[in-house]
């Protein structure tokens, strides 16, 4: 059955299409194969293409859904054609960019970025954004086995640092310790029993607490017990642990401090548990907080106001966004003649003859001084960022969008991410550290090659080899359609229509569908 059913659909069968400008035409096209429909402009390529095969293919597949699902759906209308047999569910994909989303990138729309963000989450190393040190979490057993490591017969104290903050009661917090069964804790440095009287201090002063969880000799057979001692003090010290050792013989105590968090303990820079929304611009865990992520901000650029230079300001050499708005538009004029006047300028004057320091004041504004009229000038550039920002209309907010530009953030540098996830990397033989922004900055091949020549742990292979099959997969049908040489961060609103269709074509051929009619324009 299955032979008899193949061997009648080797090819799609039209009959009698009559859509927009089609004569009756009827026509088979062989199925998986690479078909070209060509002729003259009005021949009715598209007519064949898209409005009659397309058409009734996504029609038919949409017609097989349920009534709820497809109230969701756009369903086309059924083309005029007397049959089509041996159709297959149909994508188009049209040579045109229809990405308006300034947020849109290669690698976002490629799903690449997706994998990226699990990849980084998973085996990125953090660092301090601001000395740049590598910040290492450990987990309970690897402090067991640094401690356990220590040199035979040191004496180690387990110290849980108990959170103090400026103000803090500390009677009540060593009576906190006392009532919860410890017997020692350690007040700025100094020994304290909790079972004496407790010590009191100031409030206006930061002060140290920390609990005296255990006291050991580095021997055989101390491991269950440092477990538990590590463990406690893990959750008294709020994922922090603090040793005092001494070793045998030895004259000074040494502090060491361990942590199973993302935490410098140097500079106390701390990062909470890193998931892939970290990596993300558009969620508010990973973006920028200036720029929300978007890598830009609106900025008015004073060429934008200018007319004409020469122009005179009487004539409207300067523009105004209430070109409509008669009212709103004179008490501009007036804004404008009040500071012509606190600075002795003709009206008459031509742009170009204004002096540096009035065209500042106009763009900048002016100080009480050259209050004038009743009107204080804040300048056409504040004035321009007010608007935009705390305006309700958005008939107010587009005249004014006329007179900005984007500009790089100047936070972020354009990387559209906060500085604490740009300092996780991964780390690379001959590149070095790479984080998620450099990474997406390299072009097609150069993303291929990192990714082949990347060295990883066995643990870290096994986390993330199926991510990297999915990531290398995508960029290999990217170079198979010609698009090696583009960067994975290019804004998909930049592309010309043909390396947005080549795309969204390779972004189809990942989802690895088979025995779809693909109709491109």
């Amino acid at each position: 059955m299955s032979e008899n059913l193949q061997s009648g659909n080797e090819s799609i069968s039209i009959r009698g299409a009559r859509q927009h400008n089609l004569k009756n035409i009827s026509v088979d096209i062989p199925r998986s194969s690479l078909v070209v429909i060509t002729g003259m402009s009005g021949s009715g390529k598209s007519s064949l293409a898209f409005n009659t095969l397309y058409a009734e293919g996504q029609r038919k597949y949409v017609e097989s859904l349920s009534t709820y699902a497809r109230q969701f759906l756009d369903q086309l209308e059924k083309p005029d054609v007397d049959s089509i047999e041996g159709l297959s569910p149909a994508i188009a994909i049209e040579q045109r960019n229809s990405s308006l989303n300034p947020r849109s990138t290669i690698a976002t729309s490629t799903e690449i970025y997706d994998y990226l963000r699990v990849l980084y989450s998973s085996i990125g190393v953090p660092h301090d954004p601001n000395t740049g040190e590598v910040i290492k979490r450990l987990s309970i057993g690897e402090i067991v086995e640094k401690i356990i490591n220590f040199s035979a017969r040191t004496k180690v104290i387990i110290l849980a640092p108990i959170s103090t903050p400026k103000g803090t009661d500390i009677k009540s917090v060593l009576d906190r310790l006392k009532r919860n069964g410890f017997v020692r804790a350690r007040l700025n440095g100094d020994d304290v029993d909790l079972d004496g009287e407790l010590p009191v201090c100031s409030r206006h002063k930061k002060n140290t607490v920390e609990a005296v969880v255990d006291r050991i000799i580095i021997k055989d057979g101390i491991r269950s017990r440092l477990f538990g001692s590590v463990e406690t003090a893990l959750r008294w010290g709020d994922q922090n642990i603090e040793t005092l050792s001494l070793e045998n013989e030895g004259t000074e105590w040494t502090k060491t401090t361990f942590t199973t968090s993302f935490k410098n303990p140097k500079t106390g820079f701390c990062l909470p548990e890193i998931t892939p929304k970290h990596f993300s611009f558009n969620s508010h865990l990973g973006a920028c907080d200036n720029c929300q992520g978007l890598g830009s901000i609106l900025q008015a650029d004073p060429q934008l106001f200018i007319n004409d230079e020469q122009m005179t300001i009487e004539d409207g050499a300067i523009k105004s966004w209430w070109s409509r708005n008669k009212k709103l538009k004179s008490i501009h004029v007036r804004q404008i003649n009040s500071l012509l006047k606190a600075f002795s300028v003709s009206p008459g004057t031509k742009y170009c003859d204004l002096s540096d320091e009035f065209i500042d004041a106009l763009f900048n504004g002016v100080g009480d001084d050259f209050l004038t009229a009743g009107f204080k000038h804040e300048g056409l550039i504040h004035q321009a960022h007010r608007l935009y920002s705390a305006s309700k209309s958005e008939t107010t907010r587009q005249n004014v969008r006329k007179f900005m530009i984007p500009k790089e953030c100047t936070s972020c540098l354009g990387k559209r991410l906060k500085p604490e996830y740009l300092s996780v990397t991964l780390e690379h033989p001959e590149i070095g550290s790479t984080s998620i922004d450099k990474f997406v900055s390299f072009n097609v091949n150069e993303a291929l090659n990192f990714l082949k020549s990347i060295k990883l742990t066995d643990e870290e292979h096994v986390i993330c080899r199926e991510l990297i099959s999915e990531i290398t997969k995508r960029l290999t049908f990217l170079k198979s359609v010609g698009l090696s040489y583009l960067t994975l961060n290019r804004g998909s609103g930049t592309l010309s229509g043909g390396e947005s269709q080549r795309i969204r074509l390779a972004t189809q051929i990942g989802s690895g569908l088979s025995g779809v009619l693909y109709v491109l324009d």
